[in-house]
């Protein structure tokens, strides 16, 4: 069997695919859509032969359309009618011999992917890193080489080599609308390759194309197949070992952000709420507000004489009490309101900067806001990159933690949520403020938290973190009822590196939470086993 002139025309052909983008649009062969006799090639004779003898879908659903196909063939000459003749010779199918079976699907396979790359639609497909997340973006462009516009264009992009959850964003097909000619078509932001194990392997996208022309002789179909290296999975959560609550958030998070999955949630209900307080950043030896106002009453002591026999004052000033543990809640609500009250809110949020900035923790010997926990900075982070707004729901006074919120976790003051006083309205010769009232008007805990969501969010999170019993109803409204949301406690269970206590504590006391959280399917997160740093 001789195959020499078969092999001269295709190695003809297939060098012309690096011409695609001059101006003889998808067809060199062509003029203003009129073959040439003259030109000799037997490109045509062979795009006859595939329609007339290739009878399987798969290889008709690309290249030029059969009618005009047929209409070529007919007109053209005798010296490619004959080239045509003995080039089918070569291919003549016959059922009992398998090398003929061979060069036969070799032959399509070969001829069809030349013929689709003439398609006056010329797709590609281009990968970017997420530097956040680790992410594969996916960008689609389609150029329109013909010279008339494409119409209806639709576009299809599936991978294999890994699941399909692996495909994040919104998958499946995208409608692109019209293209002009010369014009293209460019779809970003849309398709991503999930940042996880599983999808870490070499993997193949391919995207098919379709559109509508006129007059041009072309299909409107082509095909693409892109191979997408193997990358070095980024782990989102570095500081975290692989633990169970670990795993669990990954997958939570790749589900709640994979349309096709049926937990899929749209990015305006990814609600995440976070508690301040040994959730964020270290509570020990005591509240981070609690020793801020502690100092307050020595500052404000010159002031208010009355304070050196005035309970829980006295106690302050002689040293006898320090510790919020050793006060009563009314005791601790009076210095609050007596050191963070009639005060604009500006001149308290300043006060609390200062405070923050020249205080140092007695153990750690850092600043207050370097005792923020490293893994959930990273947790937070992963989530924004993921579309969740994140919300902190606090105990603690929603001043206090606004004053620093931004630039210690990136969440904006108007994310903060907690504990309030009454407030009052002042102008004087157009400064206008608001100042602290002397009266509480809010208290974030327990279940002050989910109706301060409420109040203010309007809506259920879908993912609730804290670390004490005064979270628990924060992490039921997440995740009761028919709510597929996700609960997380942190145990403080690390004496080396940090405080172990839970249930005998008086600050931060874990004790219900730990008994409903198998219950309630939450996970526990073991600071000592389950994080690589504190810090």
């Amino acid at each position: 069997m001789n195959c020499t002139n078969w092999t001269r025309e295709l190695h003809n052909w297939i060098p012309l695919n690096k011409h695609l983008d001059n101006e003889d649009w998808f067809d060199p062969w062509l003029e203003d859509g009129i073959a040439s006799p003259e030109i000799g090639s037997t490109h045509l004779w062979w795009e006859y032969f595939a329609w007339t003898n290739f009878s399987r879908p798969e290889y008709l659903a690309k290249g030029y359309a059969p009618e005009y196909v047929k209409r070529i063939a007919n007109t053209t000459s005798n010296n490619q009618k004959a080239l045509l003749d003995e080039s089918a010779q070569i291919v003549e199918y016959n059922s009992s011999s398998v090398l003929a079976q061979a060069y036969y699907r070799a032959i399509t396979d070969v001829y069809t992917a030349w013929r689709a790359s003439f398609s006056a639609l010329l797709p590609s497909i281009y990968e970017e890193n997420d530097s956040q997340t680790g992410d594969r973006k996916l960008t689609v462009r389609i150029k329109n080489l013909a010279p008339e516009k494409a119409e209806n264009v639709w576009c299809k992009l599936e991978i294999t080599g890994a699941p399909d959850a692996c495909l994040g964003g919104y998958g499946g097909e995208y409608y692109c609308g019209d293209i002009p000619s010369k014009g293209e078509a460019v779809i970003a932001d849309r398709w991503i390759l999930k940042n996880t194990a599983d999808c870490s392997g070499k993997i193949a996208a391919s995207l098919e194309v379709r559109g509508n022309f006129s007059k041009t002789p072309d299909s409107g179909r082509a095909y693409i197949i892109k191979e997408i290296s193997p990358q070095e999975v980024k782990d989102p959560l570095p500081s975290w070992n692989n633990c169970p609550a670990k795993k669990a958030i990954l997958n939570f998070v790749a589900n709640a952000t994979n349309k096709s999955n049926p937990h899929y949630v749209v990015p305006e209900e990814r609600i995440a709420t976070f508690d301040n307080d040994g959730t964020l950043w270290c509570e020990k030896p005591d509240y981070v507000q609690f020793l801020f106002m502690i100092d307050r009453v020595g500052d404000l002591a010159p002031q208010h004489p009355e304070w050196k026999t005035e309970e829980p004052f006295s106690s302050i000033l002689s040293g006898k009490r320090l510790s919020s543990r050793n006060f009563s809640l009314d005791e601790s609500l009076a210095i609050a309101l007596a050191t963070c009250s009639n005060m604009t809110v500006d001149h308290y949020t300043v006060l609390v900067r200062d405070w923050l900035n020249s205080t140092k923790h007695p153990r750690f010997g850092r600043p207050y806001s370097g005792c923020t926990y490293r893994p959930m900075l990273e947790l937070l982070n992963y989530l924004r990159a993921n579309g969740f707004k994140i919300y902190i729901v606090t105990g603690g006074g929603v001043d206090f933690v606004r004053a620093f919120s931004d630039s210690v976790y990136g969440i904006p003051p108007a994310q903060v949520i907690g504990s309030s006083p009454r407030y009052q309205f002042a102008d004087h010769n157009r400064n206008s403020s608001i100042l602290k009232l002397p009266e509480i008007w809010s208290i974030g805990e327990a279940q002050g938290k989910p109706i301060n969501i409420q109040l203010f969010i309007g809506h259920r999170p879908v993912f609730a973190y804290g670390n004490s019993d005064g979270d628990i109803q924060m992490l039921q409204f997440a995740t009761g009822g028919d709510q597929q949301g996700m609960g997380i406690l942190n145990h403080h269970d690390d004496s080396g590196r940090e405080y172990a206590y839970d249930r005998e504590s008086l600050v931060g006391k874990l004790d219900r939470g730990l008994e409903m959280a198998q219950e309630w399917d939450w996970q526990v997160v073991s600071m000592k086993n389950d994080w690589k740093e504190v810090f």
